[in-house]
């Protein structure tokens, strides 16, 4: 059987005049299909079944993902961050709406590989607690177009809409402060979301937008915590389409302490408690202090970005309007048949195009990470704030007087005895024992020994009481920690995030300098045309 080239080449005669001759008679190689090789993921579930082996999802740069199903609240259910949502605090803010990523577009990249394998796979027991995500509801907080009261005392009101509810409601700031101090009250041992701070005087726009962002990270954070959120309290400030103020009026709510309202079953829940759980919080602590500074610090300094952003695009505006006023001024050249200078003019017009277009970019870069890493770097960093908080309250609040009743009740036991041992008092003192519950107070002895009885069931009562009480604190502060400890995972979509939100912003930026490079390089070059 004879080659290619045989039957190109039919003589023995294979020159480097003859290949030049016949390059033309070569056949060149084809690839069809090469441009989206890359944008149409294989997947699993249609490829051939092979044997298991063992290899590192991370470290192998060839392994494709299952194409994304449409998100839910900017989450996609395979484990990809919605880059059509990354501008938006999937937290806080954003769209309820998050529309299903086009991994051919050039203005928005594919997320990045970068999910454990077990979330590929719908069968996985991961997929299920990645549904977590998923249901957590969706809190959007507006500021109202209007203010309303008085001429001199007009407040600022601020809309409050779910998405799982359905519903809207108006509040106003001291709506939002009062449902801090009520649930500081009913859930003292539940970790509690803390508020934007009050101001007194005027407040301008900035503060207002500030404050909004504070609120919505208050309110979304009550509204996903799995207590907080079946509160019937959180559930009227969400739902109540009235004032507020009338339905705290009309339905005041109890402040008592959760323990107290709902009297749950040491036995439901005594058993789920770690035997290690005081190590553990005592490791919590101890990294709080330190790491609340860090994301402190990581914000100032991602505020900076942000501001050099906003700068940068400034600075492009200004490089451009500059450029323009130059290219008036060096309109008309002083040769009269010099065509090269209006080409170099006509070149400032579109790099000065190109430059607003840049500035353009980079402002909505700035509002992309203002709305989304930097507010949900302020959501954890507040998290971790509030865990702090929590442990406080716990000292502070969780201490019994066990021992003190104890004490109580055997002086109480000794005084009771003493009735009985008094000489000639045996037979009145089993009397009286008899009768204490129901024996009307006709004697000092009597009523001695009547209420020592009493007080001494009151405070057995009182000790059990407050023994059960120190069982749900031990419970609810391992619900706590273990709400804390998922909430990190937040932090890796929040990176994920930002990746996507760089990598899109870095591909406008080079498509929109890479469009300027044609017009740059029709300027003008050769020194002869200026002569």
């Amino acid at each position: 059987m004879r080659s290619p080239t045989h039957r190109i080449f039919p003589s023995s005669d294979v020159s480097l005049k003859n290949v030049a001759a016949r390059k033309d008679d070569l056949p060149v190689p084809a690839l069809p299909r090469l441009e989206t090789l890359l944008a149409k993921p294989i997947n699993p579930s249609n490829a051939p079944a092979s044997p298991p082996a063992h290899r590192n999802s991370v470290d192998d740069p060839w392994r494709s993902s299952q194409p994304a199903p449409p998100a839910v609240n900017g989450y996609s259910s395979r484990g990809h961050p919605n880059p059509a949502t990354t501008a938006a605090s999937p937290y806080t803010g954003g769209s309820f709406t998050a529309t299903h990523f086009n991994t051919t577009s050039t203005d928005s990249p594919p997320a990045p590989l970068a999910i454990p394998p077990s979330l590929s796979n719908p069968g996985g027991v991961r997929q299920e607690e990645y549904q977590w995500f998923l249901d957590m509801d969706l809190i959007k907080v507006t500021v109202a177009p209007e203010r309303e009261g008085f001429l001199l005392f007009k407040h600022v009101n601020y809309i409050v809409e779910s998405q799982q509810r359905a519903s809207t409601a108006t509040r106003r700031f001291s709506d939002f402060w009062w449902l801090m101090e009520t649930l500081g009250k009913r859930y003292p041992f539940r970790i509690l979301p803390n508020m934007p701070p009050k101001k007194l005087g005027g407040i301008d726009d900035a503060f207002l937008e500030k404050r909004r962002k504070g609120l919505a990270r208050f309110i979304n954070f009550v509204a996903r915590h799995p207590v907080l959120r079946a509160d019937e309290v959180v559930v009227a400030f969400l739902t109540e389409p009235t004032e507020f103020v009338i339905w705290r009026r009309q339905f005041p709510p109890s402040v008592e302490e959760e323990f107290a309202r709902k009297r749950p079953s040491p036995a439901d829940f005594e058993s789920q408690i770690p035997v290690d759980l005081d190590d553990r919080l005592e490791k919590v602590r101890k990294r709080l202090g330190p790491s609340i500074e860090h994301y402190k610090n990581m914000c100032f300094i991602l505020e900076k970005f942000i501001r050099r952003y906003e700068s940068a695009a400034t600075d492009y505006v200004r490089y451009g309007s500059t450029l323009n006023m130059l290219g008036d001024t060096e309109k008309q050249c002083h040769l009269e048949d010099c065509h090269n200078c209006g080409q170099v003019v006509r070149g400032y017009q579109q790099v000065s195009a190109y430059m607003e277009r840049a500035s353009t970019i980079l402002e909505e870069q700035a509002n992309a990470d203002n709305d989304g890493v930097l507010e949900n770097l302020k959501r954890h960093r507040d998290l971790l704030v509030s865990v702090k908080e929590l442990f406080d309250r716990k000292d502070r609040l969780s201490g019994n007087t066990i021992e003190l009743v104890q004490k109580r009740i055997a002086g109480n036991q000794i005084k009771l005895a003493a009735a009985r041992e008094q000489a000639g008092q045996e037979d009145m003192a089993r009397r009286l024992e008899k009768t204490v519950e129901n024996v009307s107070t006709t004697g000092c002895r009597l009523r001695k020994v009547k209420k020592s009885k009493l007080d001494i069931n009151h405070d057995f009562i009182d000790i059990e009481y407050q023994k059960h009480r120190a069982i749900h604190i031990r419970f609810s502060l391992h619900q706590e920690l273990s709400l804390y400890h998922k909430q990190m995972a937040f932090v890796s979509i929040l990176y994920q995030g930002y990746v996507n939100s760089q990598i899109k912003y870095a591909q406008r930026t080079m498509d929109n300098w890479k469009a300027l490079s044609g017009p740059v390089y029709d300027m003008p070059v050769e020194t002869t045309g200026f002569g």
